[in-house]
């Protein structure tokens, strides 16, 4: 691929027997080093509970956890180490820190999102009558 007038090449390594996304490197011609390197871990259901994303400036060890139904429920960055059992006991480090939380209603929708690092709680409400029956 062309960037400006460099070229640069992203390769992509999938799981030979689930085809999932493993790694995904970024380097650029003409400079050392890799701009982005990114490892996938799964759980055995498929969820993306961490990601390793490496760059310049840091890694950053990024960590999900999910509800019973799959939906997102926690993400943040933290140290290397041991996984913290949860974003709260977590110290959240990293080049690009942060800590965000989700709830959601009985039916599925997400009903707040909250950013920790920046004391952020935003709440979403639906309109009944234009939810589907």
């Amino acid at each position: 691929m062309l960037s400006g007038s460099r070229l640069f090449s992203i390769i992509n390594t999938c799981e030979w027997d689930t085809r999932r996304l493993a790694d995904s490197l970024v380097k650029r011609e003409g400079r050392p080093g890799v701009d982005r390197h990114e490892t996938y871990a799964y759980d055995p259901i498929g969820n993306v509970p961490s990601i390793e994303d490496g760059s310049p400036s840091g890694t950053d060890l990024q960590r999900f956890d999910y509800d019973h139904l799959r939906r997102l429920t926690d993400a943040w960055t933290q140290n290397q180490g041991k996984w913290a059992a949860s974003g709260a006991a977590a110290t959240i480090a990293g080049p690009a820190p942060y800590h965000h939380s989700y709830t959601y209603d009985t039916v599925g929708n997400r009903v707040t999102e909250t950013l920790h690092e920046r004391s952020i709680t935003r709440t979403h409400e639906y309109d009944a009558e234009q939810l589907p029956p």
